[in-house]
């Protein structure tokens, strides 16, 4: 007993320090929507709704009539992983990672019980390679997959309480079994798998005829509630595993041929995990001579061999590591349809791992074990040095991307999913040289789609060119703001238009075209086209949080205050944990004097983003508008602390000032924020900001010294000419001209 502790410890501290390595990782790919934007992340309220919905229904009206998920327990993990961290990514990895190790520990456990003669160091082989194994990065590391360990810690928990209650001579039930079973169905559905798994494993141990009903009772009366549970969620008897995600149109031969790639390249993988990669895209066609095929068939031809050996030997479990490892990918053999354009993704062998885990384990049992530790030690060295050279590829987006883009050239989903990365870290960093790549990128999507004669290994959906097209139009807008040198808003507009009108209102897709259509507008100055644009994109998905956003922003852009609040409060709905919704709304709060919703808004602001000057500015704000000048002008110094050159906060600043009668000190402050609201910016309120700024300095000047007050009217009124901010200004400015004129 002793020795079985020591050595599952041992292993469980290897495995966590290879995978610690991943908790500094960042939010990517679908967890900039499952996470950073799902509702049900929000409140427990909001979850418990959640639960009765499917997994991606927040996105889109009808995702649900699209995608058959429903795991209601992966989202209570997300969930958990939300309150571990505070909504930072640490506390999502960290959820993974425990239950990794939970499954890594069961994984121990059942090779003892399928190896009873074996020894502990036997065992621990088989965990430590099931821990360690490379497939396993992508299932650890990414947030959105929390569901793979999560269900096969159930999936392994229920087989391990299943032959445990053989050998404890199958009195009774097997209600422990059927119980875990229940968690791992409500975690992913691939859980069905164990159907397959579960005789497999009662027949090479000789108990495939005893007790079956009581043996297998329990497992299918949670099949029946689970099924009929969905059949409430997606409203049809089907239970939601009629719908499809990828409609590739395939042969009978190329439908046979994919179940040749998934199972047999599962078999490659997991005997050669060295070319790793999330997006392997299914291909519509390939040649008869195709490698990766006949790498494949090679896989399962050595497979079935081992097998027909196996059996002829009586070698029992030896056979059944074989029939684990293919058996566990049953439900995605039968039904690939459902799981996307990347059938042959790493996480889908969470299960099948321990088949292959086992199978090293038994080879490993008839060395010495002096060998089998030697031989262990260099697998999971292997593995650990595989894993270790992984990790960065998970730690940010662009990385993800990248490293896609390197290993799958020719997929379009790739290429304009790393220009859309490169777009968000452009908005970051208004680093033009991505903004360029971007476009490149965007292009080279779009090439593909329209090479002649088309490629038939390349998949091109509708979805991506419209995703393309968008892509090309925020190259465009955002160019055109930062860089006009290069291009213009009238290009944005275009692009998007152009696509507005091929897609159908709520059609996939309709609600970006607007609201991208709508921003265009916005910036051109077409401020009533660019509402109907955007209200129009609401219309389209209610839950676009974009839209949602983008249309607040202009309302309170256009002190339309109510409005902008109700936008701002759906935008914040929809992504809790977006700053700038947060950041807006609390903008919004303050202009109708809600102090409470203002602190509470900009308060989680700061939260998210703690080295962020804008929630300090706008705290400042509110705190002056509450007449606490105190308060306020420490609020602004801390943000000129962060950010020396922020015009708005020396603005502020200035303001607070003179409220406290510090009059020198505030004519310098407003003379800073003249110079630094000059700078470019693609902020809609810094004119405004601006033509303030200069007229401020030079009614402070109008009190000490009237003839240095011209000069920096004189500016704001040239920035205002029609007096839209600074009414009655063009008078003053004359007076001051002519008795400027009359002194002289």
């Amino acid at each position: 007993m002793r020795s079985s502790v020591i050595a599952l410890a041992s292993v469980l501290a290897l495995v966590a320090i290879v995978f610690a390595h991943g908790l500094g990782g960042e939010l990517v790919y679908d967890d900039l929507l499952l996470v950073a934007r799902n509702p049900a992340l929000g409140s427990f309220e909001a979850l418990r709704t959640a639960l009765a919905s499917a997994h991606w229904d927040f996105v889109e009206p009808d995702q649900a009539l699209r995608v058959g998920y429903w795991r209601p327990l992966a989202l209570v993990a997300l969930y958990i992983g939300r309150l571990l961290g505070d909504g930072a990514p640490w506390g999502f990895h960290a959820l993974s990672l425990a239950l990794h190790l939970g499954a890594t520990a069961v994984a121990f456990a059942l090779a003892r019980r399928l190896m009873p003669q074996s020894s502990v160091l036997v065992a621990a082989a088989a965990a430590l390679v099931f821990g360690l194994h490379p497939v396993h990065v992508e299932a650890v590391l990414w947030i959105s997959a929390v569901n793979d360990p999560l269900a096969g810690l159930f999936v392994l928990g229920s087989l391990l309480a299943l032959a445990a209650w053989r050998d404890r001579g199958s009195q009774g039930a097997a209600i422990l079994a059927g119980v875990l079973l229940f968690g791992g169905l409500l975690s992913k559905e691939s859980a069905l798998a164990w159907f397959a798994l579960a005789p497999a494993i009662d027949w090479t141990r000789g108990h495939l005829k005893t007790a079956p009903l009581r043996a297998y009772g329990p497992a299918l009366a949670a099949v029946a509630v689970y099924w009929i549970a969905r059949t409430q969620v997606f409203e049809d008897s089907s239970a939601g595993f009629d719908l499809v995600t990828s409609h590739l149109r395939e042969s009978a031969l190329r439908a046979v041929t994919l179940r040749i790639e998934l199972l047999g390249g599962a078999l490659a993988l997991l005997a050669w995990p060295a070319q790793l990669n999330l997006f392997r895209e299914v291909r519509p066609e390939i040649p008869w001579n195709d490698a990766q095929l006949w790498v494949a068939v090679g896989a399962l031809a050595v497979w079935c061999c081992g097998l027909v050996i196996a059996l002829r030997r009586n070698a029992r479990t030896l056979a059944l590591g074989l029939l684990l490892t293919l058996l566990a990918l049953a439900p995605a053999t039968v039904r690939f349809e459902s799981i996307g354009r990347f059938p042959l993704s790493e996480r889908f062998l969470y299960v099948s791992t321990f088949g292959f885990a086992l199978l090293v384990a038994v080879t490993l049992s008839r060395l010495r074990p002096k060998a089998t530790l030697g031989v262990l030690t260099l697998v999971a060295g292997a593995f650990a040095w595989r894993d270790l050279a992984r990790v960065p590829a998970w730690m940010n987006e662009l990385a993800l991307f990248r490293d896609g883009a390197e290993q799958s050239p020719r997929s379009m989903y790739v290429r304009w999913g790393l220009g859309r990365v490169l777009i968000d870290r452009f908005r970051a960093t208004q680093n033009g040289a991505l903004l360029f790549e971007a476009n490149d990128q965007f292009r080279a999507a779009q090439d593909l789609s329209l090479e002649s004669p088309p490629d038939p290994g390349v998949l091109i959906t509708a979805f991506d060119e419209i995703q393309s097209s968008l892509g090309v139009g925020w190259y465009h807008l955002l160019c055109g703001l930062h860089l006009p040198e290069e291009c213009t808003i009238d290009e944005a507009e275009m692009v998007f238009r152009n696509l507005a009108a091929r897609l159908s209102d709520g059609a996939p897709g309709s609600a970006e075209a607007h609201c991208g259509l709508g921003v265009s507008l916005k910036h051109l100055g077409r401020f009533d086209e660019a509402r109907d644009e955007l209200q129009r994109a609401v219309k389209c998905n209610p839950r676009h949080h974009a839209s949602w956003f983008n249309l607040g922003r202009l309302q309170l852009e256009r002190a339309e205050w109510r409005d902008a609040l109700a936008s701002l409060g759906k935008a914040v709905e929809l992504a809790p944990d977006d700053v700038d919704s947060q950041l807006s709304l609390g903008m919004a709060a303050i202009e109708l004097d809600l102090g409470d919703r203002a602190r509470a808004a900009l308060g989680r602001a700061r939260a998210l983003a703690p080295d962020s000057a804008a929630p300090l500015l706008q705290l400042g704000v509110m705190a002056a508008r509450e007449k606490r000048y105190e308060v306020a002008l420490d609020f602004f110094e801390q943000v000129l602390r962060i950010e020396g050159g922020s015009g708005p906060a020396h603005l502020f600043r200035g303001k607070a000032l003179f409220a406290l009668g510090r009059t020198g000190e505030a004519l310098r402050a407003f003379s800073d924020a003249a110079r630094w609201l000059q700078e470019p910016s693609s902020d809609p309120l810094r004119p405004q900001q601006l033509v303030e700024a200069f007229y401020n300095a030079g009614v402070l000047l109008l009190q000490s010294s009237p003839q240095d007050a011209l000069a920096p009217l004189e500016e704001a009124l040239a920035r205002d000419p029609e007096g839209r901010w600074t009414p009655g200004l063009r008078q003053v400015v004359e007076d001051l001209r002519a008795a400027a004129t009359k002194s002289k």
